[in-house]
């Protein structure tokens, strides 16, 4: 459960995406921990701790142990849950871990838990703070380079991690994965809205399609954020502001890398620091958005005759 809301609080991972509550979903990723065998016992487990000297370890190095066994097989099943509910996100994760091994231009890590990359042979600079996605994202769509395939798009993202040297330079894979299918989404998009920038009607079509969507969005997901999770009427109206900011921006100005979901929200209700957005803001207004948006790709993709990536 720590492991499952520390990753959740850092939005790198929304459990509505994977269809479980964050208990079922903690009890699904360690289930096969206590898978038990007759005459043999739990498998697993007596694998995992017969490799290790038990009985001279300490407490804290058995603990150490048990944490790793942990997280490890929370993020396996948690990439088979991806697997099962997404097949688009699978497939980008298997084309990443592919490419790593093939071209060698990133290092594949763990982190605090999390299976992260590092551009190959250079500083990590793991002392300094971690680019959130929102950031990252709108940096590399600020460099104007749009990739076609997963190459070509972790070529983009080690160059960026390279010549930057205010944050760290490891990013977890999930994030990577987001990331560039988001890219691929938006690739098809941007070619028609930049061929059409004069298409005042066009526009317009893109226009409503956005506005179609937030609502299908602030609709769906009211109840559930202002019922249950008692979040203010007027909080839940400034995130469905924000998202439809920056789905316009993105879909209809190519303007989206000047902004960030924070400094939106910020403008929205006021004062704000970037703590307090990372721990009670960010995991949902990023989700909401994450829902617009591809419901968005979707309308476009489907009324312009899109290419699903």
């Amino acid at each position: 459960m720590q492991h499952l809301k520390a990753k959740q609080g850092a939005g790198l991972m929304h459990t509505s995406l994977l269809g479980l509550p964050i208990k079922d979903l903690a009890v699904d990723c360690i289930a096969d921990l206590f898978r038990h065998i007759p005459e043999e016992g739990y498998v697993q487990l007596t694998a995992y701790f017969g490799s290790l000297s038990v009985d001279t370890m300490p407490d804290q190095a058995l603990l150490s142990h048990l944490r790793r066994l942990v997280y490890a097989k929370v993020n396996e099943n948690l990439a088979r849950l991806y697997a099962t509910n997404d097949s688009g996100l699978a497939k980008i994760l298997r084309n990443i871990h592919l490419t790593i091994r093939s071209l060698k231009n990133f290092e594949e890590r763990e982190r605090f838990g999390e299976p992260c990359l590092v551009p190959s042979s250079c500083d990590a600079l793991i002392h300094l703070p971690a680019l959130d996605r929102d950031t990252l994202e709108n940096h590399l769509m600020e460099s104007g380079e749009w990739p076609h395939n997963v190459p070509q798009a972790l070529a983009s993202l080690a160059k960026f991690l390279r010549e930057q040297t205010e944050h760290s330079r490891v990013v977890p894979v999930v994030t990577v994965a987001f990331i560039i299918r988001s890219m691929f989404s938006r690739s098809e998009i941007r070619e028609v809205i930049d061929g059409g920038a004069n298409d005042a009607l066009l526009r317009e079509d893109i226009m409503n399609i956005i506005s179609k969507c937030s609502r299908h969005v602030h609709d769906r997901m009211e109840s559930y954020y202002i019922e249950k999770k008692q979040v203010r009427k007027d909080l839940y109206a400034a995130y469905l502001d924000v998202v439809w900011d920056h789905l316009v921006a993105r879909f209809v100005h190519g303007k989206s890398f000047e902004l960030s979901l924070y400094d939106s929200l910020k403008k929205k209700v006021g004062s704000l620091e970037r703590q307090e957005y990372v721990r009670c803001h960010k995991a949902t207004l990023e989700y909401l958005y994450s829902m617009a948006q591809e419901h968005t790709v979707k309308e476009l993709q489907r009324s312009f005759g899109f290419r699903q990536q």
